[in-house]
């Protein structure tokens, strides 16, 4: 099996590609990035494994380029920007393809792109998007779950992470200021419905390791994916911050405005606001940012929630998952190598574009995600405890 990992420099995408050098299943991995520099030093410690130059944004390249692979993992972000752009071009190229897209609209317009998916069946592969941590393996324990219950109700998916596990990071800050912009779709009483983030929804939910933690609704693919194949009342996805104050500079800026996309006129001249506010973060001096953002507050972590409601039989029931690890990188990297992997066995049937949930089978990935070392806390109430 040959590899091709989009974006094969960055954080993530080097994670995966070191990753997949360790299955016997693959031959070669192709670390493929604009900085192809950095990609060949990475390459040169890793077996199996090459540097190749490659720009998402020359379609005709990219096409050529994938097709040279089995199976193709698309790790370049922000999604909002390049997520549709390269799936379409994966289609094009004939070539099953799996990628980490974590933003909502971009996720909706794939999947409800029937000519897309009617061609990527037509030519006999797969494309699955948004399989990181979240969404990804939140996805693939909601269809679990959904599994072990005759109705399905309610589904969950929470996650929170403390401020130095992340935030420092100009890709997450970019992600939150996207999660947390305008209005965001949840699914409510069997329709979609827009919700303020990190405003509406407010709860308290128990994590693993941090206990009781605040969420609020934030902009995330699973209530946009999920209703689409399981059948379910009510679909959330709710965010939360440890410190919890620091949720607070992600709401006035969106009550501001401030993390909008769309230009604005400044004298003349064509600024989105986003641009401004991430470059005015990226500049600030360390011990500014340490006051904003309480990065010495609590040690990293990252933890996951996931909770099936429904019933068994006449009886309710409720399935929680929960996951935690000092930062998301591990488990997201780890998902798409193994949809890469259940892509390039054969191991995924279905053909056409899809979200995880809608095509990879949870036993299978889930065996390989425990074999991996991540470790998914399970817990059953019935009726009696409800």
């Amino acid at each position: 099996m040959r590899v091709l990992v989009l974006g094969g420099a960055g954080i993530i995408g080097s994670e995966v590609a070191e990753h997949l050098t360790k299955y016997p299943d693959v031959d070669e991995v192709i670390l493929g990035d604009i900085l192809v520099d950095k990609a060949e030093k990475l390459a040169s410690k890793m077996k199996k494994a090459k540097a190749l130059k490659v720009d998402v944004t020359d379609r005709p390249s990219l096409i050529g380029q994938m097709q040279k692979a089995d199976v193709v993992v698309g790790c370049v972000g922000p999604y909002y920007k390049f997520g549709v752009p390269i799936v379409k071009a994966a289609v094009e190229a004939g070539i099953n393809f799996v990628d980490i897209m974590d933003d909502p609209l971009p996720s909706k317009e794939v999947l409800e792109d029937k000519a897309l998916f009617d061609e990527a069946k037509r030519k006999n592969i797969t494309v699955v998007i948004g399989l990181g941590s979240t969404p990804g393996l939140s996805n693939v324990l909601a269809r679990y779950g959904a599994s072990k219950l005759d109705e399905v109700e309610n589904i969950d998916v929470s996650w929170i992470f403390t401020t130095a596990a992340g935030v420092a990071s100009e890709a997450v800050t970019a992600h939150m200021f996207n999660v947390t912009s305008g209005k965001v779709l949840t699914y409510e009483n069997g329709n979609w419905k827009e919700v303020v983030p990190m405003v509406d929804g407010r709860e308290v939910q128990d994590f693993l390791e941090l206990g009781n933690v605040e969420v609020y609704h934030v902009g995330h693919p699973e209530p946009v994916t999920i209703p689409r194949y399981i059948k379910a009342k009510n679909v959330t996805c709710k965010a939360g911050m440890v410190p919890s104050e620091v949720v607070e500079i992600y709401r006035m800026l969106n009550k501001l405005q401030l993390v909008q996309l769309e230009p604005i006129n400044v004298k003349g001249v064509k600024v989105s606001p986003r641009d401004f506010i991430m470059a005015r973060f990226a500049s600030l001096p360390m011990d500014v940012a340490m006051e904003l953002f309480k990065f010495d507050a609590a040690e990293p972590l990252f933890e996951m929630r996931v909770a099936v409601s429904g019933k068994k039989g006449k009886n309710p029931t409720k399935y929680v998952y929960k996951f935690s690890d000092v930062g998301h990188e591990f488990a997201t990297a780890i998902s798409a190598v193994i949809g890469a992997i259940m892509l390039g066995r054969g191991q995924v049937k279905e053909k056409g574009v899809f979200a995880p949930e809608g095509c990879i089978e949870p036993e299978i990935f889930l065996k390989e995600i425990k074999e991996n070392g991540v470790v998914i806390q399970e817990m059953y109430q019935t009726s009696a405890e409800l």
